[in-house]
């Protein structure tokens, strides 16, 4: 009765899937779809989020955030695909099998939407190491007439 009276049986605001950081445009869309009930484009963002959660699968063994950040690591955005202990990690074999997979994947979900919802894969450039001390600036040339 809550859900009735306060919020009208309303979709959640503010919510942040994990499929959301690897592709952003493509949840946003689906978020967008979900909030104006259009049902062919909702259909298609569940199967194809329910198949990549089944890619993520191995032996039984959810590795969904192993998976995603596996991806974030290739496409540069994170340094590495290091996830918090305890969380299933994905071998090496599993990598190989994942990889294979994803560009498939990947053509099943953006190829029937709109192109300014279909997230670019190219490749970020790596942040430098956390460690790494940059570089002190150089000084500027004097201007001709000006005294430094």
């Amino acid at each position: 009765w809550l859900d009735r009276v306060l919020f009208h049986s309303a979709y959640p605001y503010g919510f942040v899937s994990g499929v959301a950081n690897v592709w952003p445009r493509e949840w946003q869309d689906a978020w967008l779809s979900c909030r104006h009930a259009h049902a062919e484009r909702m259909r298609h963002y569940r199967d194809r989020f329910d198949r990549f959660r089944s890619l993520c699968r191995f032996g039984g063994v959810p590795k969904t955030v192993a998976c995603m950040k596996w991806i974030l690591a290739e496409r540069g955005i994170l340094r590495e695909p290091a996830v918090a202990e305890g969380t299933p990690i994905l071998s090496a074999e599993e990598r190989r099998r994942f990889a294979e997979a994803l560009p498939a994947f990947e053509r099943s979900l953006q190829d029937p939407i709109p192109a300014r919802w279909r997230t670019p894969f190219a490749a970020v450039a790596p942040a430098p190491p956390a460690s790494a001390t940059p570089e002190p600036a150089s000084p500027e040339p004097a201007s001709p007439g000006r005294t430094v």
